[in-house]
């Protein structure tokens, strides 16, 4: 049976269950993300967030802050939204790998408790790449997927914004967007200035253009032939905003499955492009750069294709 002919998705859980599975699956990231941060040969990308939240709560600015200032012991300056600081400022107060086992335990659960509500087919997501990669680095795509279905966390979708409109137009709220409105007016309230010194930072980052500008990427924007589904939307609107194509960040592909055997088919295409690219990595390669091709050909280009084969369905 190929993609064409679908299956009707799994029907979601029960409460009783659903809880057990977040339960499971947010304690197991958990470990697994403070087992990556307290063995960590390179720098988390959760560090950033921990510092600059523990920056912020000591009255200073984490956009002046650079490599070899006191309090900044990070390789690189803060290259985030300033929003992306509040969901860690309760828990700054931890030691990092804690911090960020706890926060990355928490999104794991609540991810697991809406997609299960959604049907069983959506944990695939789990045992896709993105998702292994989000916990080991500490990217926060889990909980903007989460956000995704559950509207009162709405305010989180600014912690990334190149990766929380795509899911904001996946699902549109109105409750979503007020809450990120009022995610980015506190910002302002607490740093007025915070923007310049942002993008004063993002200035001295690699550019990282939008997919569609690689090679073969102009072929997502097929998946216009979709935009009237929310799946059409979310591929098209990952396609264009910028990002990096290092797994972590493509986690809202998942999405785009929508029965049992598209879902673990994206999972699957996710595997074999994560152990290619750490396979034929080689001593002195910049893995980050190396790991895009593999991430278009694997991730992208698989979920176009569930798009398109799919059934053509008004969301």
């Amino acid at each position: 049976m190929g993609i064409a002919r679908e299956e009707e998705p799994a029907s979601g859980s029960p409460r009783r269950k659903r809880l057990a599975i977040a339960l499971v699956l947010g304690g197991a990231s958990a470990l697994f993300s403070w087992f990556s941060f307290q063995t960590a040969r390179e720098t988390p990308d959760f560090a950033y967030f921990w510092t600059a939240a523990r920056v912020l709560v000591a009255g200073e600015d984490p956009y002046r802050a650079r490599p070899g200032v006191e309090g900044w012991t990070l390789p690189d300056p803060f290259f985030y939204p300033l929003p992306a600081v509040f969901p860690v400022l309760p828990l700054c107060w931890l030691p990092m790998p804690i911090a960020g086992g706890l926060v990355m335990g928490i999104s794991g659960g609540l991810l697991a408790w809406v997609l299960a509500r959604e049907g069983t087919h959506r944990l695939w997501l789990f045992a896709s790449a993105p998702y292994v990669m989000a916990l080991k680095v500490g990217q926060c795509s889990p909980i903007l997927v989460a956000a995704a279905f559950l509207p009162q966390l709405g305010w989180l979708l600014t912690w990334k914004p190149q990766i929380g409109l795509p899911l904001f137009l996946y699902r549109p709220s109105r409750i979503a967007a007020i809450l990120a409105a009022a995610a980015i007016a506190v910002s302002f309230a607490l740093r007025p200035d915070w923007v310049s010194g942002w993008l004063e930072n993002l200035s001295e980052l690699e550019a990282h253009p939008p997919p569609i500008l690689a090679l073969a990427g102009p072929v997502l924007l097929l998946g216009v032939l979709r935009w009237r589904t929310a799946e059409g939307r979310l591929l098209l609107s990952m396609a264009c905003t910028p990002q990096i194509l290092f797994f972590a960040d493509q986690l809202p592909l998942q999405l785009v499955a929508r029965t049992r055997r598209q879902s673990a088919l994206l999972a699957a295409a996710s595997l074999v492009g994560f152990g290619a690219w750490y396979a034929l990595l080689q001593p002195g390669d910049r893995y980050v750069l190396d790991a895009a091709p593999w991430v278009m050909t694997l991730l992208y280009l698989p979920a176009l294709a569930v798009l398109l084969l799919s059934r053509s369905e008004r969301s």
